[in-house]
């Protein structure tokens, strides 16, 4: 009498942990891919922002989701979408970075605090000016590439975890 093929759920656990585990790694080259693009734009002063970004990655296998979290520090939103900020930005943090960078009061500008002043007037007024030409802030333009990308890459692992599983998991030697 013949039994029916007997799925070896060991296999097939070992092979959702190692697709969980290439998830992970997108987030790893997401982060690499948003800091390089950060610091392309030379809007690295202490680096702050930039050691700030990191992303999350779960999947959900009850409802078949995979999701990517990206956090940084709140200002890294403002320099993204170039938001205008609703008051003045921290006219302390612009005189340390006016000192940092060396720069000198010019053209009717009297000392530091004025020149920190200026700049956080056009701030205020005119926002992060970070955009590319076609209007598109530094980290939706990594967002865009990058999940194109991911959702080939995605279809491609996901093709052979089914591909290793039908293999692997259907113990064949327990036919009779």
């Amino acid at each position: 009498m013949a039994r029916g093929r007997r799925v070896n759920m060991r296999k097939v656990l070992e092979a959702r942990e190692a697709q969980k585990r290439r998830f992970a790694s997108y987030g790893g080259s997401f982060t690499r891919k948003l800091k390089e693009s950060l610091a392309t734009r030379g809007n690295i002063d202490l680096g702050n922002l930039l050691k700030s970004i990191k992303t999350r990655t779960k999947f959900n296998w009850g409802q078949d989701r995979f999701i990517l979290t990206v956090e940084m520090l709140a200002y890294g939103n403002f320099l993204n979408k170039n938001m205008k900020p609703n008051g003045y930005p921290n006219i302390d943090a612009i005189k340390a970075w006016v000192r940092r960078k060396g720069l000198k009061p010019q053209k009717g500008v009297k000392d530091i605090n004025a020149l920190a002043f200026v700049i956080a007037r056009s701030i205020k007024n005119n926002g992060f000016a970070t955009y590319n030409k076609n209007n598109i802030g530094w980290a939706d333009l990594v967002i865009q590439q990058e999940v194109k990308r991911l959702k080939g890459r995605a279809k491609k692992d996901l093709r052979d975890l089914v591909k290793k599983i039908t293999i692997d998991a259907l113990d064949f030697n327990n036919v009779k």
